[in-house]
């Protein structure tokens, strides 16, 4: 074998590992970014199943035209951020344990 054919050779295995460590990096990426989308899915399914209740969007009208549409405007963004204070706080303790 030639000296050019035995450095192509090499150069051609040492392309060939870089290829293979580079498939395992984004395979473990790919499967972090997952593992996140599936609790998004699972919120999205449990908002879908609620959303299509006709009891609870007729109570959502029900309310918005009791309390008044500004008065449930603030509320819902209170309890938004009230909800996300919990998981933050939910998160920081699942740290500590």
């Amino acid at each position: 074998m030639s000296d050019r054919a035995r450095e192509l050779a090499t150069r051609h295995a040492a392309l060939q590992l870089r290829v293979a460590m580079q498939r395992r990096e984004i395979a473990s990426e790919v499967g972090a970014v997952e593992s996140r989308l599936q609790s998004l899915d699972r919120f999205l399914v449990l908002g879908r199943s609620v959303l299509h209740n006709p009891a609870v969007v007729g109570l959502g009208l029900l309310a918005v035209v009791l309390i008044g549409r500004t008065r449930a405007v603030r509320l819902v963004g209170q309890a938004v951020l009230i909800a996300s204070g919990m998981r933050g706080l939910l998160r920081t303790t699942r740290r500590f344990l």
